[in-house]
């Protein structure tokens, strides 16, 4: 029987919400959503408005699914509102990336570009933890090695979600860009298959169909969706 909270979920899955939400990480992977909710659950609306402003299928990965409910469980009761959703002045480009990357230039941060790095060597980092010993470069079809000194700290992005995206137009869907990798994956799976704990990225990139992200902007000749999303949030477009 379904609940008469706003969320519509049954006493059963309310039940298995707290519980899943309670176990071990370990316990729910290698797990779809809809391997561990049933029907009813993805007729609910806590699951239309989980999956509509994450962008959640149910053949995603349930251990996912759990961290972003623990991240955003403060902001739960707004989620039918979206009151919970903050935006930039202008797009998060001009708003985020182009100050920040300011910011570092002006202390000394120098950022290369036309560079990739797709492959890591290792050594031996003590208590049976890795070290990066030096980074494999390519640059304009030339390959070349970086070497890194102990105190030198890596951060490396793997498996971007907006790798090989490709852009539709007006009256045409994107084409989808199949059978390539770009460098964000190249290096995964070349660190990945030197160490078993950087993960596994074939679970994220083996099936494109079920894990890739689709995104739209729809253009409108005035503002009445504007006014009325702000009447709804109660926040003005481009004020947060």
């Amino acid at each position: 029987v379904a609940s008469s909270y706003p969320f519509d979920l049954t006493a059963r899955d309310r039940l298995k919400i707290l519980w899943f939400l309670l176990l071990p990480e370990a316990t729910l992977e290698n797990r779809r959503i809809d391997d561990y909710f049933d029907a009813p659950f993805f007729r609910s609306n806590f699951w239309l408005q989980i999956c509509t402003v994450f962008s959640f299928q149910p053949w995603h990965s349930l251990v996912e699914f759990r961290r972003y409910i623990l991240r955003f469980y403060h902001a739960s009761s707004k989620l039918p509102t979206m009151e919970c959703v903050r935006m930039t002045p202008s797009n998060e480009y001009e708003s985020v990336v182009l100050p920040l990357k300011r910011f570092l230039e002006d202390r000394g941060v120098r950022f290369v570009l036309g560079t990739k790095v797709v492959d890591m060597d290792f050594r031996d980092g003590g208590d049976g933890r890795k070290a990066v010993e030096r980074l494999r470069c390519e640059r304009n079809g030339r390959a070349f090695a970086v070497e890194t000194a102990p105190e030198d700290l890596v951060f490396a992005a793997l498996g971007s979600m907006t790798s090989n995206s490709s852009v539709g137009s007006m009256d045409a869907a994107p084409v989808p860009a199949a059978g390539t990798r770009d460098a964000a994956w190249t290096l995964w799976e070349n660190i990945a298959g030197k160490a078993p704990g950087l993960g596994r990225p074939a679970a994220f990139n083996r099936d494109v169909g079920k894990s890739r992200w689709v995104s739209f902007t729809v253009l409108f000749r005035d503002t009445v969706f504007a006014d009325r999303l702000q009447e709804l949030t109660k926040a003005r477009t481009g004020s947060e």
